[in-house]
């Protein structure tokens, strides 16, 4: 079974989404906030499938499906966040499209620091 942090990285992200929603929805507004919150969605759930897919298998003998692993759940991660997008747009009247663009971006970049901060946590210890 592998080391990484995969539960403390998803809560760390998931409570970065809330405190993110919770000030936009309080500064920019309800459209605006609920956009964000949107954009924030789309790219924390596909991350979170990635992660937990990803490290399903660990160890140099599984190092053939991990690798597997990592394209089969790049592509997945990849059609979700289309779906997302494309299904918010459809689907949710009035948005901020900017605001959900905005959401998107924070979580994506947050869930990239997370991410290597917790590896690089890993590998001083």
């Amino acid at each position: 079974m592998h080391n990484y942090p995969i539960y403390r990285v998803a809560l760390y992200q998931s409570l970065l989404w809330l405190i993110m929603f919770m000030v936009a929805i309080t500064t920019l507004g309800k459209v605006s906030g609920y956009s964000v919150a949107l954009g924030g969605l789309i790219s924390l759930l596909p991350g979170i499938y990635f992660m937990f897919r990803y490290f399903l298998v660990s160890g140099a003998r599984a190092m053939e499906q991990v690798v597997k692993n990592a394209y089969i759940a790049e592509a997945i991660k990849l059609g979700l966040i289309s779906l997302g997008f494309m299904t918010v747009f459809k689907l949710v009247s009035p948005l901020s499209p900017a605001s959900v663009f905005g959401g998107f971006l924070v979580m994506h970049v947050a869930g990239l620091v997370v991410s290597a901060s917790k590896i690089n946590d890993k590998r001083k210890s």
